[in-house]
């Protein structure tokens, strides 16, 4: 279900203020949203996602958007059959279409909050890229820029040019998660008793872990594929071209 706020119109709300640095605005813009997938795509600029904040309902999302772009908008695109809500920066003047329009041009800074039970998939380039607490499953595509998620949930996510530090706390997750960088390190913690089976390949780089694995080299590549805790019926893949993978173990904080 899907439900953007409105002022008068069963559009969007759009409170435009006045943000710390002068004359260019900051939009944001919130609704509900109960299950479905919510997916930010950003051109270039930073962005930081979130569960609803304290006092917000559990189902309602937020997107605050800065830019120093004056003709550069954020328009919410909503696709009921497939329940999936769309987030993305263009041109006032674009024409308005099912899809975001290309937009490499474009720039624009991203703080959502992601209501509770919604799959999120975040892109973004040139920025960085922040998933922190969302209780939905998570997937953080950045194609120059550094990634850090810590999810209670399960995440999977890649970079072309920057480091990956991902931390996830459910250890029954379904299928494979993928993580991988072209240019770049990559650092998965992964709760301690997830029985799993893991492959982890870095082209020019080292593998370090403490679940007592070993693996193989072959000049300047390093092999790990194994199982962790007697394996089971999912799996983490890890690789990177150059640069350097660490899976740790997610234990419980006394």
């Amino acid at each position: 279900m899907f439900r953007q706020a409105s002022k008068g119109l069963s559009g969007a709300l759009l409170l435009l203020l006045t943000a710390a640095c002068g004359d260019k605005p900051a939009s944001i813009q919130t609704g509900k949203l109960t299950g479905g997938t919510m997916v930010v795509m950003n051109s270039n600029g930073n962005v930081e996602a979130y569960p609803p904040a304290f006092g917000q309902a559990r189902d309602q999302y937020t997107v605050t958007e800065t830019t120093t772009q004056p003709d550069v908008q954020t328009r919410i695109r909503w696709n009921a059959k497939k329940k999936v809500l769309t987030v993305c920066p263009e041109r006032r003047a674009a024409p308005q279409t099912a899809a975001c329009p290309p937009s490499a041009d474009v720039r624009a800074d991203y703080i959502v909050r992601v209501p509770h039970g919604v799959r999120a998939i975040i892109e973004t380039s040139h920025g960085t890229l922040h998933v922190s607490d969302i209780d939905g499953s998570i997937e953080a595509v950045n194609q120059e820029g550094d990634i850090k998620i810590q999810v209670p949930g399960y995440a999977q996510a890649s970079t072309g040019s920057g480091n990956i530090s991902a931390t996830f706390g459910d250890a029954q997750w379904p299928g494979t998660l993928a993580f991988s960088a072209v240019r770049g390190n990559v650092e998965v913690y992964v709760p301690a008793q997830a029985r799993a089976h893991v492959r982890l390949h870095t082209g020019r780089g080292t593998i370090f872990t403490d679940f007592e694995l070993r693996g193989t080299s072959n000049g300047n590549s390093e092999t790990i594929a194994a199982p962790i805790n007697g394996g089971g019926a999912r799996s983490i893949v890890v690789h990177v071209l150059d640069g350097d993978i660490r899976l740790l173990k997610l234990t419980p904080q006394m």
